[in-house]
């Protein structure tokens, strides 16, 4: 068996919120503890974007259906937080890029990720508005000027949109929240 299918069927077992032991899991896959502990050590992976990296360059094709259950499990929890809240509901699509426009991969700044337009169309029916903001590269740039961060930050707070891109949010969620007030 393949080590990229040995680790999609440990992950599928898991998902399923079973505890268990590396003996129990290599019983059941057939294979050695050892074998166990070499496909879960994730000791190189920094980040999640990092660990899907490292599914999308091993196997595209379960990258694809890991793909697919992010954007499964995103929609259904979006829906359940809309339908709980006491109250009408607008969605805020504050990004970078379009979402018909849909990035591609897991690089580093590309938010939301693997979130478009097909699924902010099924949770219309769900939520007051959409309200969609897309602010340019030189916005973000400006935005950064307003940021304060120390210096162990600035790689995180380059990533951020900036000042900038919350102005431009708010102007928008404005005339749409006054009128649901």
């Amino acid at each position: 068996m393949r080590r990229a299918d040995r680790l999609f069927q440990i992950v599928q077992y898991l998902r399923g919120g079973r505890l268990t032991t590396a003996r129990a899991l290599a019983e059941k896959l057939e294979i050695s503890e050892r074998t166990i502990y070499r496909d879960v050590d994730f000791t190189e992976v920094h980040f999640t974007r990092h660990l899907l990296s490292a599914l999308a360059a091993e196997n595209a094709e379960l990258f694809g259906l890991v793909v697919q259950e992010i954007r499964t499990a995103w929609m259904a929890r979006m829906k359940v937080l809309a339908a709980g809240l006491a109250s009408r509901v607008v969605l805020l699509w504050l990004s970078d890029h379009a979402p018909d426009e849909r990035a591609a991969g897991t690089s580093e700044g590309v938010e939301p990720l693997f979130v478009d337009r097909e699924m902010l169309d099924a949770l219309a029916p769900f939520v007051a508005d959409v309200v969609e903001v897309v602010v340019s590269r030189e916005e973000i740039a400006a935005g950064q000027d307003g940021l304060v961060y120390g210096d162990l930050d600035a790689p995180a707070a380059r990533g951020m949109l900036g000042t900038v891109a919350h102005d431009k949010a708010a102007a928008a969620l404005e005339p749409v929240l006054a009128g649901l007030i």
